[in-house]
């Protein structure tokens, strides 16, 4: 049944072409590391698999070093760890996290949950992620429930939109955080920090605290705008 379905997922192959390893269908282009160990109907096709549990899900390119895979299609990436149920997968490094759904692209992928959302890129090392489309950014911490987020260092808040963010008058672009912090770039503070500290903070930085200021101050304008 395994080899059939492997048939059915990848048409032009023969069922000549797979054997069963332990309960999976590998193709006999692939040759997995003993450390390997298929206790489910997972597909294999292609890719370099050097460790980790698969109990289900459709393999055709990437790099497997560990993982637990319960689901999911894999067309790429590099696999260190994480708990898999599913999710699409095209690219990315994955060092940790718990993936129960998604679409992903590219990124470094450190830890997290992931729940649902598209990723085209970006560094994650911790945080929550229910939806919305990741281009770019830094992410620490966090609940993710929708939203575009183009760019920036996000540490923590509870996002349920698109954060507001004004790129292009700084070299940092600037994003408000779900807590009420600040972030310029890299650095993030309180308004009051800001507002106490900044010419301190730009300094320290290179960047000119009188073109920050203005930019903190209409970003601000709008914020309350939009509340």
């Amino acid at each position: 049944m395994t080899i059939d379905k492997a048939i059915k997922a990848f048409p032009g192959t023969a069922a000549s072409d797979w054997r069963i390893v332990g309960e999976a269908a590998v193709h006999s282009s692939v040759t997995p590391s003993e450390d390997c160990r298929f206790l489910g109907p997972a597909i294999i096709r292609s890719g370099t698999f050097s460790g980790g549990s698969y109990y289900d899900g459709e393999f055709h390119g990437g790099n497997f070093d560990g993982g637990t895979y319960h689901g999911g299609e894999f067309r790429g990436g590099n696999f260190d760890d994480g708990t898999f149920h599913g999710g699409e997968f095209r690219g990315g490094t994955f060092g940790d996290g718990t993936f129960y759904g998604g679409t992903f692209r590219g990124g470094m992928y450190c830890d997290g949950t992931f729940y649902g959302g598209t990723f085209y890129d970006g560094n994650f090392d911790g945080g929550t992620f229910y939806n919305g489309t990741f281009y770019n950014g830094a992410y620490y911490g966090g609940t993710y429930y929708d939203g575009e987020y183009l760019t920036g260092h996000y540490y923590g808040g509870e996002f349920t939109d698109t954060p507001l963010q004004i790129v292009g008058e700084l070299r940092w672009p600037i994003v408000v955080q779900g807590d009420g912090r600040i972030a310029v770039g890299c650095i993030c503070h309180s308004l009051d920090e800001w507002q106490i500290h900044g010419k301190r903070i730009c300094r320290e930085n290179s960047e000119s605290w009188r073109r920050a200021r203005k930019v903190l101050r209409r970003f601000i304008a709008e914020r309350l705008e939009r509340s």
